[in-house]
């Protein structure tokens, strides 16, 4: 009993010793845990510190810009760190045999600005807005300005800002940047034959990350240690790569609707009217360009025995069946359908051939030119959205002078196609000139 009771006092006495030794060790780690925490935060300072002073003993030595400098692209371009590249401004050169001057803006236009009072129109697109090889007064923009002054007895600016090589994400950031601030009554788009351009990122992929860079870079700026890691915001780091293998384009049909639908909005958000036009098709004409397509060994195997077949002469429904076969193999497929196309306008099956021009344009996993399905797609978005829209296609398709007249190119129209776009434009601008 006594021993029990000597038990319970010595643990009772103990107890207290022991709960103080747990609180100690407790403090000492923590103690530890802080030394240690503060000695990091320490090195880690003193290494931030020499890293900046080294990157700008660099800076400094080699002269590297701290700010976004606009470079030469290509002959006419320079880069730009939000549109990635635009047309360098007061230009005075030859491009391809033609003049080409640009203003302080780097529009294509002899005029530094519009006068005051002038209805104000602003054509955004690519190559084909620019004007490829054709002459400044042939322009489709300079043909409907003379139309409209003619009959609105008003004074009328049609201004081209069209850009080679832009898609319409492009356009609509340089109607963001540029078009918006001038106020503009009208602005015409006509833009889709750089949608399926091969690209490592999608347009709005690599938009979004230029965003966000420019936006560290705003925090970041004064570091010269990030201005080395990355110069922010870099515009033409990865926005003009062609692979040999492409497996992304500039734009699928649904990243192209909504590149146009919000650009749609930006326009009304400020009173704007838009105009909008697809691109006109030229289906029989076949690209010179190195095409994508890797048929499988069958549908390649059924391509080289279609040749060989129209070589010796074999009858069509025999060739027919070999390349319908191919199609059923690998359905989109550039070649298999352009060679049916051309077997179907030399039996005089016209209409069965235009389709399989149709497919043979879809299946082309490269092309310079717009694809139908871009077309289908703008005309239902201008549909649903009641934009004026310009079927281009339709009235290059039913017009008396054949392709090889209205077009220079697989895309580019020619004087005669300029002049047939200007003449339709017109007549619908004519709805929105103000009489005096």
């Amino acid at each position: 009993m006594n021993e029990t009771r000597d038990s319970a006092k010595t643990a009772m006495s103990t107890a207290p010793s022991t709960a103080s030794g747990r609180l100690s060790r407790v403090q000492n780690w923590r103690r530890r845990g802080l030394v240690i925490g503060l000695s990091f935060l320490i090195v880690f300072a003193v290494s931030l510190l020499a890293a900046e002073i080294a990157a700008r003993a660099i800076v400094w030595a080699w002269r590297i810009p701290t700010q976004f400098e606009a470079k030469p692209f290509q002959q006419f371009g320079q880069t730009d760190p939000r549109l990635w590249w635009k047309l360098q401004p007061n230009l005075d050169t030859e491009m391809l045999g033609v003049k080409l001057r640009t203003n302080h803006r780097g529009f294509r236009d002899d005029r530094e600005d519009l006068a005051p009072g002038t209805f104000r129109v602003y054509c955004l697109g690519d190559s084909s807005t620019f004007g490829w090889r054709v002459t400044r007064s042939e322009m489709f923009t300079s043909v409907a300005e003379r139309s409209l002054r003619a009959a609105a007895g008003r004074s009328v600016g049609l201004v081209s800002a069209g850009v080679p090589g832009y898609t319409s994400y492009q356009c609509r950031q340089q109607f963001r940047e540029l078009i918006a601030p001038l106020r503009p009554d009208v602005v015409v788009v006509l833009a889709s034959n750089n949608e399926c351009r091969a690209r490592n990122l999608g347009d709005r992929e690599r938009g979004r990350l230029l965003a966000r860079k420019e936006a560290l870079h705003h925090w970041l700026g004064f570091s010269r240690t990030w201005l080395l890691i990355s110069r922010a915001p870099d515009a033409l780091s990865r926005t003009w790569d062609l692979k040999p293998n492409p497996g992304r384009v500039a734009n699928t049909p649904a990243e192209y609707r909504e590149n146009l639908r919000e650009l749609i909005h930006d326009a009304r958000a400020i009173n704007c009217q838009i105009v909008v036009m697809n691109m006109p098709l030229r289906l029989r004409f076949k690209p010179i360009w190195k095409h994508y397509d890797r048929p499988n060994p069958e549908v390649a195997s059924l391509l080289r025995r279609a040749e060989e077949a129209a070589l010796q002469g074999a009858p069509d429904p025999a060739r027919r069946a070999l390349l319908e076969e191919a199609v059923r193999v690998q359905p989109v497929q550039f070649a298999a359908h352009w060679m049916l196309a051309e077997l179907e306008l030399a039996t005089g099956r016209s209409a069965e051939a235009e389709r399989q021009f149709v497919l043979a344009r879809e299946g082309d996993l490269h092309p310079d030119a717009t694809k139908p399905s871009y077309n289908q797609t703008l005309a239902e978005l201008c549909a649903l959205e009641k934009v004026r829209f310009i079927d281009l296609d339709r009235l290059f398709r039913e017009s008396t002078e054949g392709s090889e007249t209205l077009f220079m190119d697989h895309c580019h129209p020619s004087p005669s196609g300029h002049l047939l776009i200007g003449r339709a434009l017109a007549r619908v601008l004519s709805e929105f000139v103000p009489a005096r």
